[in-house]
């Protein structure tokens, strides 16, 4: 069969057997799947050369192919010969389907006949555990029923997802069947996997005549199913008014509630279910109900926009004041969603306008938040106040210009300069608009007046803050405005310092020749070039040199470029500045070189570098030691080599006497020792950090001698515990500054970085710190978005206890909970959610941790999110669920854990494009 005969029986299916879910459709595909027997282009084998052939597997077996093309084309007199010649009634293809099931597929009757006769078994099951009774109920082949049923076919048995012939029959409105099932003593209230009964699933297609017969023969009007829902509640939910009004009639409670807390009318209200709201109300149901959520019917049409509904439970008095646990209002919900049309009418019916929910947004708020400029002009007409702030501080103009809806922006712009004449409280958007690159937003701040050069609460400048998130579009236009190009914030820092240290070459190149000083200064003295140099970035280095930097400029400690990148290791930065004629011995104020820095730090190619340079193997800094002897503390025994090779001298003292060898053995640098002492390192007995040998810790060198370390002092000698505390400290986190402390940016990202490798011991630290930086909330909140994503349960708890909130988002709208999904940390998961973390919040994409987990495949924790109330009929904005997740994300166990709660693929579901979630 070729691809467009096979596309064409498949649509058939579809138009004439009332295909409705997905799960039919495959069903479908199946048996359109099933009919292809010969490969395209294959000669037709004769019936003779058929019965004459040799049993092979499936696949490949001639005689089992014509058995089962002739079972579906009805050819009677093929099937008895083919039966005849020892043919198997039983045989079955690749899908374990028996030519028995294949003729109740097609509503062959007269071949059902035939193989019943033949001995084909009448309860067989395929993969699927179908039996050839499901294939005709579904189908709503009676007369292949009857004829099953007379021969005994098993009227209860059940298939792989726990459906019996008659939920089938019940479920695809087949009432004759449905009969004929019962009469033949299936058992009514049989549940699938799902916890439906025959009644529940025919409630929730609405087949009326099948319902009424299930009624009729005792069907159970309240049964639930896994989920907790009614009969009522599915049929309202979907719309069905009929069938809800001969539940109603049968006497059912209105009010039941699912294991959501939704009633019949919440759910009808929040799928715009008119008729069947109004039919309930008649019926006395609790009209301000609240769900697990807190939500009410009103609140569920108004997130919705079902203005019909919205209207109708205003007339009949529904509480417009009531809150949900987020703190939401009918209004609140109505502006989330978008709908203008509903929240004037909320708002005609006394609805509180500037009512904030617990994260302190209002109804603006969400409306600027969302784009929606018919709204916020509705709001503001109506006298919302445009100044409120959330509890992260940001106003309705904040969100427009974060989430960057600029006719939103610009209308409460507009507004706002309507009713206030200073521009002063402006200034903070033009620096926020320049850090994000929002070009119109800039434009617009700057047309009306606000000065170019406004600092923020850190001295930036917009120029500073553009030029940190590379906005270079923004940086012309300000530029253009006028601003000063060198100006600097409360560091120092001008725009082309925070560009080099960022690495950005095109704003570097792009403030250059603009104009900018490439010999500024910051408050520790710090330039543009010692800036790129700690942090290594070559390219930059090179621009700044080619600019006029000068390569042996010191900042305020004496530290020059050459130092910075020794330090850190940054051997292409090193080579640059050595070109230019960097001198190689360049020492600072405490007569630290180059070299020091690079052996200390274990940089070998570095100090390779510096020595091929001609750096002083034997500098000393202005405690007396050598790079060989800080080497030797650190335990470089390749640095060692590479050191006396250059003829640095094993023997040299400090100034407190101690040599490389009891600096290294004093530290518990055992083969930094032993590598000195095959250099011929003198052994000192007068020295402190020496003892007679012993049975343990000892080491034998040449000749058989032996050497044995003594208990280690608290701090090395000739070194105040001051001095090595602060050497400590800077090795541990590689702060270098040229003050005594780290700026507050630097310090927020050694805790962010500390967090996110799980240093515990780091974080207890920094939180500590007895410095004037003292760790904001802001601060604490991308730590722990870090310590999520890394997966420090411990760090968590800290930064937690130490005030982080567990309901912090950042600019993409990301929270910690949807960090430890993602990354799949179910300790973490479980921690968050006791601690009250918001199970159903969104990203600014609308994606929930629910979603996160479940698309990565993380099915413990989506189950864990699942029993703290996460809302599994949630949707992407592009329309997709969990189930459709899942399924684009490969992780069948997940799509089986979900359809076993109930949820089904939609007929209008979106299949097509990309279901990935975005990253982080």
């Amino acid at each position: 069969m070729g691809a467009c005969e096979r596309t064409i029986l498949l649509q058939t299916f579809r138009e004439h057997l009332e295909i409705k879910t997905d799960a039919e459709a495959d069903r479908a595909a199946v048996l359109v799947s099933s009919a292809d027997c010969t490969p395209e282009g294959a000669p037709e084998v004769s019936t003779e050369v058929l019965i004459q052939g040799k049993d092979s597997c499936s696949a490949k077996n001639p005689s089992l192919i014509c058995i089962f093309n002739a079972v579906r084309s009805g050819q009677l007199p093929k099937m008895k010969a083919l039966l005849a010649h020892n043919g198997d009634a039983n045989a079955r293809d690749e899908n374990l389907r028996t030519p028995l099931i294949e003729a109740c597929s097609w509503n062959r009757a007269e071949a059902v006949r035939l193989l019943l006769d033949c001995g084909a078994d009448v309860d067989a099951q395929d993969g699927y555990r179908n039996t050839p009774l499901m294939e005709a109920a579904f189908w709503g082949y009676h007369s292949v029923a009857r004829i099953l049923l007379e021969c005994g076919a098993d009227v209860d048995k059940r298939e792989s997802t726990g459906n019996t012939a008659l939920i089938w029959a019940s479920g695809r409105g087949h009432t004759k069947v449905v009969e004929l099932l019962l009469m033949s003593g299936a058992q009514i209230e049989e549940r699938n996997n799902k916890g439906e009964t025959a009644l529940v699933k025919a409630c929730h297609e609405g087949f009326k005549d099948v319902i009424e017969l299930l009624l009729e023969k005792g069907g159970d009007p309240g049964a639930r199913d896994a989920d907790q829902n009614t009969p009522l509640i599915r049929a309202a939910s979907r719309g069905h008014a009929e069938v809800v009004e001969m539940l109603l009639c049968c006497g059912v409670c209105v009010n039941e509630l699912n294991r959501f807390g939704d009633s019949g009318l919440t759910e009808a209200a929040y799928h715009g279910r008119t008729q069947v709201v109004e039919l309930l109300l008649q019926n006395e149901t609790d009209i301000n109900l609240q769900t697990s959520f807190g939500n009410t019917a009103l609140m569920r049409a108004s997130y919705g926009g079902h203005r019909d509904v919205v209207e109708t439970l205003l007339d009949r008095g529904s509480s417009i004041s009531l809150t949900n646990k987020y703190g939401n209002s009918a209004l609140l919900e109505a502006c989330l969603g978008g709908h203008a049309d509903v929240a004037r009418l909320l708002l005609d019916h006394g609805a509180e306008i500037d009512l904030a929910d617990r994260e302190g947004k209002t109804a603006l708020i969400f409306a600027s938040s969302g784009g929606f400029q018919e709204l916020v002009q509705l709001l503001l007409q109506r006298g919302a106040n445009i100044d409120v702030k959330d509890k992260e501080k940001n106003t309705a103009l904040n969100w427009a210009l974060l989430e960057y809806h600029p006719d939103v922006f610009q209308l409460l712009l507009d507004w706002k300069l309507k009713v206030r004449t200073s521009l002063e409280s402006f200034g903070h958007l033009l620096s926020q608009a320049s850090a994000l690159g929002r070009f119109e937003a800039v434009a617009m701040l700057l047309e009306i007046g606000i000065s170019v050069d406004t600092v923020d609460g850190d001295g930036r400048t917009p120029l500073i803050t553009a030029a940190m998130t590379a906005q270079l579009e923004t940086i012309d236009l300000l530029l253009a405005g006028g601003a000063n190009i060198d100006a600097s914030d409360r560091f120092g820092d001008t725009a082309l310092m925070k560009a080099s240290s960022k690495g950005l070459r095109a704003m570097v190149e792009l403030l250059l020749e603009m104009g900018a000083n490439v010999e500024a200064r910051n408050q520790y003295g710090n330039t543009a070039l010692m800036r790129a140099s700690y942090k290594g970035h070559s390219e930059i280095v090179g621009i700044l040199l080619r600019a006029g930097a000068k390569q042996d400029a010191r900042n305020h400690r004496g530290n020059a470029g050459l130092l910075f990148a020794a330090y850190n290791g940054h051997v292409e930065v090193a080579r640059l500045l050595l070109d230019r004629g960097a001198c190689v011995d360049h020492a600072d104020n405490y007569g630290e070189t180059p070299l020091m820095n690079a052996t200390s730090r274990g940089h070998l190619e570095v100090a390779q570098l510096l020595l091929e340079r001609g750096a002083d193997a034997n500098s000393r800094n202005k405690h007396g030691d050598t790079p060989l002897i800080r080497a030797a503390f650190r335990g470089r025994a390749n640095m060692l080599k590479l050191l006396m090779n250059s003829g640095a001298d094993v023997n040299a003292r400090n100034n407190s006497g101690s040599t490389a060898l009891t600096k290294a053995w004093s530290n518990g640098c055992t083969e930094a020792a032993v590598v000195l002492l095959h250099w011929g390192a003198a052994i000192d007995s007068s020295e402190s950090a020496w003892e007679a040998p012993t049975s343990t810790d000892n080491v034998e060198i040449q000749g058989g001698c032996k050497i044995s370390r003594s208990p280690r002092s608290s701090q090395p000698a000739g070194r105040s515990s001051k001095k090595r505390g602060l050497e400590t400290s800077a090795d541990r986190y590689g702060v270098v500054t040229t003050g005594a402390e780290a700026t507050p940016e630097m310090w927020s990202k050694i805790l962010i970085q500390a967090s996110l490798s799980g240093r515990k011991d780091r974080v207890v630290d920094l939180l500590r710190q007895k410095n004037p930086i003292r760790a904001n909330r802001k601060d604490l909140n991308n730590a722990l978005m870090a310590a999520c994503s890394g997966g420090s349960h411990e760090v968590v708890e800290i930064l937690l206890e130490s005030g982080a909130c567990v309901n912090a988002q950042n600019k993409d709208g990301k929270t910690p909970l949807m960090k430890a999904c993602s990354a799949g940390f179910l300790k973490i998961v479980k921690t968050l959610l006791a601690k009250g973390a918001d199970v159903d919040r969104r990203t600014t994409t609308g994606v929930t941790a629910s979603m996160r987990a479940d698309f990565k495949g993380h099915l413990e924790i989506l189950k864990t999110l699942v029993e703290y109330g996460a809302d599994i009929r949630v949707r992407k904005e592009s329309g997709y669920s969990l189930l459709s997740l899942a399924a684009l994300g490969g992780h069948p166990d997940i799509v089986d854990y979900l359809v076993g709660l109930g949820l089904e693929a939609d007929s209008d579901e979106r299949t097509s494009g990309s279901g990935t979630l975005e990253a982080g």
